[in-house]
């Protein structure tokens, strides 16, 4: 069965408060900026982190993401990969979400027309990490503070 997103966000599911939905490629190295980076930031700021690898429906995985999005009051999108999946969800969360955020550890690897947007470039490496981190804080905090969560 075809998932098509304009009909699926026609549904209009509330969102829920709080739940910050992660795209990003699944491999082992985005799984640990996954955990010690964004999902640990995410909570001590008081918000429910979840990727699709932390969700388990009897869907298609489409539906699943679909779903997830619409109720996502934050979207965090991490394109270091390229992945095309991953540019495929951010072109969803920016045609549904006010709150998204960027992140990727290539600059020379961002699109031409993601470069003129708000993104957060990290390195791989613990003080990178670290950056990372407060960054993302400091992001969550400012979308928060300017009720971007409530507009979407």
């Amino acid at each position: 069965m075809a998932v098509y997103p304009k009909r699926f966000f026609e549904k209009n599911e509330p969102i829920k408060e709080g739940l910050c939905f992660v795209i990003m490629s699944l491999s082992p190295e985005s799984d640990s900026i996954y955990q010690v980076a964004i999902k640990s930031t995410v909570e001590a700021l008081g918000m429910k982190c979840v990727r699709i690898d932390d969700i388990y429906e009897c869907q298609p995985i489409v539906t699943t993401i679909l779903s997830t999005l619409q109720k996502a009051e934050l979207v965090i999108v991490d394109i270091t990969q390229k992945d095309p999946n991953v540019f495929y969800e951010l072109g969803l969360a920016h045609a549904t979400k006010d709150s998204v955020i960027i992140i990727s550890q290539t600059p020379e690897d961002i699109p031409f027309d993601l470069k003129l947007m708000r993104l957060i470039v990290y390195d791989n490496t613990a003080p990178g990490i670290e950056n990372l981190k407060l960054k993302l804080e400091k992001e969550i905090e400012m979308l928060s503070e300017a009720n971007i969560f409530n507009n979407t």
